[in-house]
């Protein structure tokens, strides 16, 4: 029997149902709120990481303008290693950490190489000089053959993508025995003309025909210089590779479209130009600086020749492009004046001698290498009299090492402020070298051979001083005096066009931006060229073993 409701009313069959609802609503509310929760998580870690990311690339622009003031001061300071110092481009420090942000560092690296492939990093800077300078190459005034000989030593190259090459880079439109000019050009599905000018950047030789991505970057996808695990496993990943254990970097390994050196001294003073047309201002500049015997010497080496050289005019020009002696018409107006001056004076009783000898007739020999005055002999007329003169430089090797620096330093064959295109053989590869006219294979493996004690770890400092002139090929007995003479126009011990890459990164993540630089420093100050952005082809470096270092 049903108990009657005491308040006289009947039960609802519906009665809580209210209740469950509402926990319906509070369970769905609460879903949302969480999932709103987990955006909000997720949109403020993403906030986060964009923010690490900016911060990331200002660390590395720190990297790029820290690197830029230790090049600027390295004339006026005691010069610093730019090919390895960790010290100076390894784990800097540009913020300390706090409680809210990790702490922020940059490096700057470069790959290291040996004789045939990049093996390791190394924290410095690249000198660009290792590589052909593509712009003074088509410059340099070598025949077509020697121009093509040049480039055919580069793995891969032929004799057509060679001379293409050159006819898409030289100022005419003649077409060279194997390449291509506007005719070939025309009847590419994308018609495009020859540049016929200065290449800016190697990417430009992808419109070159014969040229691809495949052949100027090799197996090197993220531009790191190394070979990594993707670029060994013969094509298992992108890219295709063969497997062989040394990564194939492609033509840009050998190729460059700017090389230069600063041709002027530590303190951005003129050098003596020893070519110049007044030797009356050359022999009171060398007599000031360093006497009588120098002085007389090198004057009398312009007018006379050397005399224990049988075939001293056949130094080539080199890479540097063009004669230094070629005038503009305010120097040649110049030089006219001064001459008609000289003339006066002699009609006038005066005096255009110097130390016995006359020289009113100016030089008839052209100093082409500073090489030319080493172990040269001059008969020289001096005072009515025939005067055998012994150069005061010495090719032995002890004095060659200790005084080359100071000539190099002091003397210029070149009256330009700059020197383009030599090629550095502390760095350059055997391909590079062997495309040097008069090079030997013997001489090119050898080098490459000796400069390889510099290319891991921390190079000696007394190795690194020894070799910063490329009198060391001579002193160390690679090359003799005479094939010394016949290398210099072509390669150098420096340069100051400089690549490095720049990695900003922060203590305890894995966010990090890498720029890959080009700095001009045969300027004051030195001068960003260009700056590329290869974060999106990964780290490229191993920042979390860098992370692991710094113990936080």
């Amino acid at each position: 029997m049903k108990n009657p409701d005491r308040s006289g009313g009947t039960i609802h069959p519906r009665q809580g149902s209210a209740l469950l609802a509402v926990l319906v609503i509070v369970a769905m509310l609460s879903l949302a709120a969480y999932s709103y929760s987990e955006v909000m998580l997720s949109e403020y870690e993403a906030a986060i990481r964009t923010g690490r990311m900016t911060e990331s690339r200002l660390l590395a622009d720190s990297g790029v303008e820290w690197t830029l003031s230790v090049l600027s001061l390295m004339s006026s300071e005691e010069p610093l290693d730019l090919f390895n110092n960790p010290e100076q481009f390894h784990k800097v420090l540009v913020q300390s950490a706090t409680e809210e942000r990790p702490a922020g560092y940059f490096s700057v690296v470069a790959p290291v190489t040996d004789a045939s492939s990049e093996t390791g990093v190394r924290f410095g800077l690249r000198n660009e000089s290792a590589k052909i300078n593509l712009n003074a190459l088509a410059n340099s005034g070598l025949t077509e053959d020697e121009l093509r000989f040049f480039l055919m030593q580069i793995p891969a190259m032929t004799e057509s993508v060679a001379d293409a090459i050159l006819d898409w880079i030289d100022a005419d439109t003649e077409v060279r025995p194997y390449g291509a000019e506007s005719e070939v050009y025309a009847n590419f599905s994308s018609p495009r003309t020859p540049k016929n000018a200065p290449l800016l950047s190697l990417d430009e030789l992808l419109g070159v025909d014969g040229v691809t991505a495949e052949l100027l970057y090799g197996e090197d996808t993220n531009r790191n210089g190394l070979l990594d695990s993707n670029e060994d496993d013969a094509g298992a990943s992108e890219p295709f590779d063969n497997a062989d254990g040394v990564l194939d970097a492609g033509w840009s390994d050998y190729l460059t479209v700017t090389s230069r050196e600063n041709n002027l001294r530590l303190d951005d003073s003129p050098k003596i130009p020893l070519n110049t047309n007044t030797l009356t201002d050359l022999y009171d500049q060398l007599d000031e600086e360093f006497g009588e015997e120098v002085a007389t010497f090198v004057v009398a080496y312009r007018i006379y020749g050397p005399s224990n050289r049988d075939e001293f005019d056949v130094t080539p020009v080199g890479l540097s492009g063009g004669d230094s002696t070629e005038l503009s018409l305010d120097d040649q107006q110049l030089l006219d004046e001064l001459a008609e001056g000289i003339a006066d004076s002699i009609e006038n009783g005066g005096s255009v001698t110097r130390n016995g000898m006359d020289l009113s007739k100016g030089g008839s020999f052209e100093i082409r290498s500073l090489y030319d005055l080493i172990g040269a002999e001059v008969i020289a007329d001096m005072d009515g009299g025939e005067q055998t003169l012994i150069s005061p430089w010495s090719s032995d090797a002890g004095s060659l090492l200790t005084a080359f620096p100071i000539m190099d330093e002091a003397f210029g064959v070149f009256e330009n402020p700059t020197i383009e295109g030599r090629i550095n053989i502390n760095e350059a590869r055997f391909e590079t070298l062997m495309g040097i006219p008069t090079m030997s294979e013997e001489t090119a493996s050898a080098i490459v051979s000796a400069s390889g004690q510099m290319s891991v770890g921390n190079p000696n400092p007394d190795l690194v001083a020894t070799r910063s002139t490329n009198s060391w090929i001579l002193a160390e007995g690679i090359v003799d005096l005479e094939t010394m003479r016949q290398l210099d126009p072509f390669i150098t011990a420096g340069g100051d066009i400089l690549t490095a890459q720049v990695v900003g990164y922060f203590g305890r993540t894995g966010i990090s931006t890498r720029l890959k630089v080009t700095i001009d420093a045969s300027v004051f100050p030195p001068k960003l060229l260009s700056i590329s952005d290869y974060s999106r082809l990964g780290p490229g470096y191993s920042i979390y073993d860098w992370q692991q270092e710094l113990n936080e």
